[in-house]
């Protein structure tokens, strides 16, 4: 089992090159499975999706579902998969399925393991940063979606 640990998450190295094939294994990390939510849940629809854009959301929900299916990691035929996607064939640095990937390492919803993708199988709620370029509607939704969740301090029973 691979953990967030000893991955690095984010911006830096800037968009690779893409093999034909791609190893897709899932990304454990037990907090934010216990407080985030599943990536086919309505809080990634109607908030990260605004976050990673469309492509970057659709490519998330479908990696994750693949890793789930395979944990021990499934090749991916990108060309494949990102015409599945409706973003073309081509996996070069500019192609619309690199730089999709690209914005979910660089939002910390999937890392590099060398050349495997890990990807995540439930993502955190927004950070104060991400939700302060959000729309007061979008802010609305993420409180509703949270509340529930959250633990109520200091009320007695």
């Amino acid at each position: 089992m691979v953990t967030p640990d000893r991955l690095a998450f984010g911006a830096g190295r800037g968009p690779r090159s893409l093999e034909p094939t791609l190893v897709i294994r899932p990304l454990t990390d037990r907090g934010v499975e216990q407080a985030g939510f599943p990536v086919d849940s309505p809080y990634v629809e109607g908030l990260w999706l605004s976050v990673l854009g469309p492509s970057a959301t659709w490519a998330l929900r479908r990696l994750s579902a693949l890793a789930a299916a395979r944990p021990e990691g499934v090749e991916v035929d990108l060309a494949e998969f990102g015409r599945s996607l409706g973003l073309g064939s081509g996996s070069g640095r500019s192609s619309v399925i690199s730089r999709s990937i690209e914005r979910l390492v660089t939002f910390g919803v999937a890392a590099w393991d060398g050349d495997a993708l890990l990807v995540r199988q439930a993502v955190p709620p927004l950070s104060p940063r991400q939700l302060s370029r959000l729309s007061p509607a979008l802010v609305g939704l993420h409180r509703r979606l949270v509340a529930p969740r959250t633990p109520e301090v200091g009320v007695e029973r």
